[in-house]
């Protein structure tokens, strides 16, 4: 069937308000967002009060007005420190400051004093906001927690674990990626589904890798500002999971330049002997990196760059009876197996990881960003890279 020209339009312009809406709530995930009242002394509300929040790192700022009702709400606001302020005329100015987190929905409600001579109330003290607008339940580990856990291997993924109802799908494993993944790090489950039905969502996008249950993005743990896991009850836009929905937001750079270099050591000859062979097996790791971010042009456009680098020269032990391995690699020749040899003893069995990150963000009404991931991976088995926009 040929759909005629008018048609044809409709269709066009149906799919993309669908589009528009679609992608309007999706971005509900990685923002955060800040309703309330505007109310004067007797608790009536206050009509046309203008409302303003400012995002304290950046000053990009969002303004709107209450309604009828006093009622207002940012609906996309980027998540960390904020400082929301009340202006209405005949009423002394109000000021209050917010850290937002991934995801929130924060209810703030704000009481207007008449106004005297040069009066305004500026609350500089941070109190607790219960989050009633939604009902999932999350846990949320933040940026201070991020920068400041000891993690060995620094893999993001392993922030989830400090959630309640998170854990390793293999706890007796030592495995350092899955064998269909590109990425490294193993599966977690939460609430005890599977490790399969688990979404992983970066910056707001889909970021799966359905073969092995894992992220499909890699990169450093200095990369990640915000990690949030949904266990139960998560809201309509994230979808697709029956396990949890682990949500991460990457950080941006603000009008503040900084850097970080740092690095982490590891030597076999502070381990402990290993139990079968009496000895210290050879093993060291060292992992290093820089970040960097600041202004391109202060209060509009902001940049973020990461580079880390981890390099483990770990052994195993293979303990086979020689009348075993001599049936083993005899059985292996006379299928024509063309690798090499089983062999009892140490073997080297080094990982080399390598990930680089920028981004770019702009202050717009939503904010523009921009950021291209990559990473590798390397040992005496196979090669694996992984990269992303």
């Amino acid at each position: 069937m040929r759909l005629r020209p008018i048609q044809e339009l409709a269709l066009l312009g149906f799919c993309a308000t669908a589009a528009l809406h679609v992608a309007s709530a999706q971005e509900t995930i990685h923002y955060a967002s800040v309703s309330g009242r505007v109310s004067d002394p007797t608790g009536a509300a206050v009509e046309g009060a203008q409302v303003t929040a400012r995002h304290t790192e950046t000053n990009m700022s969002s303004t709107t007005h209450a309604d009828r009702e006093g009622r207002f709400r940012f609906p996309y606001l980027r998540v960390g420190p904020h400082q929301v302020k009340v202006r209405q005329a005949g009423f002394a100015e109000v000021a209050r400051s917010v850290t937002l987190t991934v995801g929130a929905a924060f209810e703030i409600p704000f009481s207007l004093t008449v106004e005297s001579k040069e009066t305004s109330i500026i609350v500089l003290g941070e109190a607790d906001i219960l989050e009633s607008a939604r009902s999932q339940v999350a846990g949320t580990v933040s940026r201070v927690e991020v920068s400041t856990m000891p993690l060995n291997g620094r893999n993001f993924l392993d922030l989830a674990l400090l959630i309640p109802g998170v854990s390793p799908t293999n706890t007796g494993s030592n495995q350092l990626f899955a064998e269909t993944s590109a990425v490294p790090g193993q599966g977690i489950s939460v609430g005890s589904q599977r490790n399969f039905s688990n979404s992983f969502i970066v910056d707001g996008l889909s970021a799966n890798d359905d073969a092995a249950g894992l992220s499909g993005l890699f990169y450093g743990l200095d990369v990640v500002q915000e990690f949030q896991v949904i266990t139960s009850g998560g809201q309509a836009e994230l979808g697709r999971a029956l396990g949890g929905y682990i949500n991460m937001v990457t950080k941006s750079g603000t009008n503040t330049l900084h850097a970080d270099v740092y690095a982490y050591l590891r030597n076999q000859r502070l381990n402990g002997a290993n139990p079968l062979s009496n000895a210290k097996l050879p093993s060291t790791q060292a992992q290093y990196g820089a970040s960097v971010g600041g202004p391109i042009k202060r209060d509009r456009t902001f940049y973020f760059s990461n580079f880390e680098r981890r390099e483990l020269n770990q052994s195993g032990l293979i303990t086979i009876a020689p009348a075993s391995l001599a049936a083993i690699n005899a059985r292996l020749a006379a299928v024509g197996y063309q690798g090499p040899q089983i062999s009892t003893g140490l073997y080297p069995n080094p990982v080399h990881n390598t990930t680089f990150w920028p981004r770019w963000t702009t202050s717009s009404a939503r904010g523009i960003s921009s950021a291209y991931g990559t990473a590798s991976t390397t040992s005496p088995v196979e090669t694996r890279a992984v990269r992303a926009l």
